[in-house]
């Protein structure tokens, strides 16, 4: 049998919250959360914060474009990169766009939101890419080509993601302080993540935190890699990091998670991974 193309994930930003750029982060970057993959002769995109502007950039010189774009949640970090996201002005370009509900508005009416005049000076309706649409519930699953994409049971409006091609699966999990504290989400993103190829983490320590937040910080890359191990993963990610963490803090926190996960890394501008 011909060997199965190659899994890739690539990350495009890596941090929660608000862009970081400056000295203390030229390693790891400063871009807000966007993640591709390549699986199944399928292109995904996790989010699009302002990583996406580059990679828009770059799947332009392999147009036209066709791929999933799918929102974990819509905080700005994760959509701010969508209107300079250079393909969808591109009129053969193609996107199948999904993402949860929330308080009530699906994932046309949060992007259209946040490009109304003044704050942007175009507007969703005058892009001129070939646009789906679709709205994904907690634990509702979909098929793209060969590949399964499974979402997060128990999260409405934060949704986690699973994509399998039969050999190879790469899971995106959303924010995990919940975990920490409750068993009962713990073993849930568990079984989400059971014999995964990569778990991806997102580790921004809520903004209630922050008096105790390097401890808190600690705490969740912890929980990502005891989540990892349980789930018996080969491979896993802490990304979308906090903007406060420099590089010289994001290096001390993943020497600690591979010591005890040696698979365990800390997400960089343009980590690419094969599986």
């Amino acid at each position: 049998m011909p060997k199965p193309s190659p899994v890739i994930v690539k990350f495009w930003g890596v941090r929660g919250g608000i862009a970081a750029p400056g000295e203390g982060t030229l390693k790891f970057g400063g871009n807000t959360a966007c993640t591709e993959i390549r699986m199944g002769g399928e292109l995904f995109v996790i989010d699009c914060g302002t990583g996406g502007r580059e990679l828009g950039r770059e799947l332009m010189g392999r147009a036209p474009v066709r791929l999933h774009l799918l929102f974990t949640d819509y905080r700005w970090d994760h959509i701010q990169g969508f209107p300079f996201f250079t393909p969808v002005y591109i009129p053969t370009s193609q996107l199948d766009v999904r993402g949860p509900v929330s308080h009530g508005h699906g994932v046309k009416e949060m992007l259209s939101a946040q490009m109304k005049f003044p704050v942007f000076p175009i507007q969703l309706e005058h892009l001129n890419a070939k646009f789906t649409f679709q709205d994904l519930s907690a634990g509702e699953s979909f098929q793209a080509g060969s590949v399964e994409v499974s979402t997060l049971p128990g999260s409405p409006e934060t949704l986690g993601y699973r994509l399998e091609d039969g050999e190879r699966s790469v899971v995106i999990l959303p924010e995990i302080g919940e975990a920490r504290g409750g068993t009962g989400a713990k073993a849930e993103l568990v079984r989400f993540s059971r014999k995964a190829s990569l778990v991806v983490f997102h580790a921004t320590v809520p903004a209630s935190l922050n008096g105790r937040r390097p401890a808190a910080t600690r705490e969740t890359w912890d929980a990502a890699v005891s989540i990892a191990r349980a789930a018996k993963a080969r491979r896993m990610v802490v990304f979308h990091h906090s903007p406060d963490d420099d590089d010289r803090a994001l290096e001390s926190l993943e020497r600690r998670a591979r010591r005890v996960f040696g698979g365990a890394l800390a997400a960089y501008e343009g980590m690419r991974l094969e599986l």
